[in-house]
């Protein structure tokens, strides 16, 4: 029998602070001795403290879940270095890539819910929208959540596989998920949907506004009169699913909100010195990049969704079955930075086997 892994929270339940500051290590004192038979408290303190300064974080939250439980919780250094704003346990850290499962889930709602489907093209919910290439009408939602579409990734520098940074750390406001799609669809494709692997965030952003619309034409007409048009936004749709599986602490990355206890971000600089990171607005990624949460929310939201798996759960956010196929090998081989040989792609998540 095999037995297949969700890795999509390994890295943040490590370590949510991508940013440096000077050795501390301190526990800070919102950490709760777990007192569990599967944890040792010392060795995994030093553990993350190895791991924190062998990063160059400033600040560490780790939560980790046995089962329903949680076993071990702690954060160390800071949040907000100029500050000495300690990190916690309820630190809310963007979480890049990681929103893409919270988007994978929200599909599998729509494919039990409303008319969207796994391998119809999206052109079927986004005819309204100009596109330069006719491949574009190819793509299936299949091909986004197996990074297969050929919608490309963040620009790189021309000649360089370095990150073009005017996009990557955009500071534009994009007012709605259709206008965020003027920023990637005059591109041509890199491949013919289907053909390969190639990440991309940005095409989880048209997969996004195929939701918005799939909710607007499923909708009975008396059914539309009940919700209001802002409802059917992406933004909205997605905050719906954090209340569904209890995430009290994990949000949009709304530049204009305030959002309880989040981080300061950093960077280093050709010198290896901590300076701030410019502004960044994530309205051009919420479905690929775009959220922010919590240790411990994320270890709730992977564990119910381990819960739904095994069924185990008596009302699920979506069935068994859809959570089974989401989380099933795909054909596309892993070619990133040279391939993951012990992992598969699932929809939305990587899997280890």
């Amino acid at each position: 029998m095999v037995h297949r892994r969700l890795v999509f929270a390994l890295a943040p339940l490590i370590s949510l602070g991508s940013t440096f500051s000077h050795k501390i290590i301190d526990k800070n004192d919102n950490h709760k001795s777990s007192e569990s038979p599967y944890v040792n408290d010392q060795k995994a303190d030093n553990l993350v403290k190895r791991f924190k300064e062998y990063n160059g974080s400033p600040g560490v939250s780790v939560c980790v879940r046995k089962g329903n439980a949680t076993v071990y919780k702690s954060a160390f250094g800071y949040s907000d270095v100029e500050n000495l704003v300690p990190a916690r346990v309820n630190t809310s850290y963007r979480i890049a890539s990681i929103s893409k499962l919270f988007t994978s889930i929200l599909f599998g709602r729509h494919m039990e819910k409303y008319a969207i489907r796994l391998d119809d093209p999206i052109q079927n919910f986004t005819s309204d929208v100009n596109v330069k290439s006719l491949n574009y009408n190819k793509i299936t939602a299949r091909h986004i959540l197996a990074h297969s579409s050929g919608i490309r990734h963040y620009k790189t520098e021309t000649g360089s596989d370095s990150l073009d940074l005017a996009e990557l750390l955009s500071s534009r406001e994009f007012k709605n998920t259709q206008e965020a799609l003027t920023l990637f669809l005059d591109d041509e494709l890199l491949h013919e949907p289907g053909q390969k692997y190639t990440y991309s965030t940005h095409s989880f952003t048209l997969l996004a506004y195929a939701l918005e619309q799939s909710m607007q034409v499923s909708l009975l007409e008396s059914d539309k009169r009940h919700l209001s048009p802002d409802s059917m936004k992406f933004i909205n749709q997605m905050k719906s699913l954090f209340q569904a599986f209890g995430l009290t602490h994990t949000d949009l990355d709304l530049n204009p909100c305030l959002i309880g206890n989040r981080t300061r971000y950093y960077r280093r600089d050709g010198k290896f010195y901590l300076t701030n990171c410019d502004s960044v607005n994530c309205s051009y990624k919420y479905a690929g990049g775009g959220l922010v949460s919590t240790v411990e929310d994320l270890t709730r939201f992977g564990q119910q969704l381990v819960n739904i798996y095994t069924g185990k759960t008596k009302h699920p956010y979506i069935s068994q079955q859809t959570l089974a196929t989401l989380w099933s090998p795909q054909d596309t081989p892993v070619e990133y930075q040279g391939g993951f040989p012990r992992y598969s792609l699932g929809l939305g998540c990587f899997l280890a086997t």
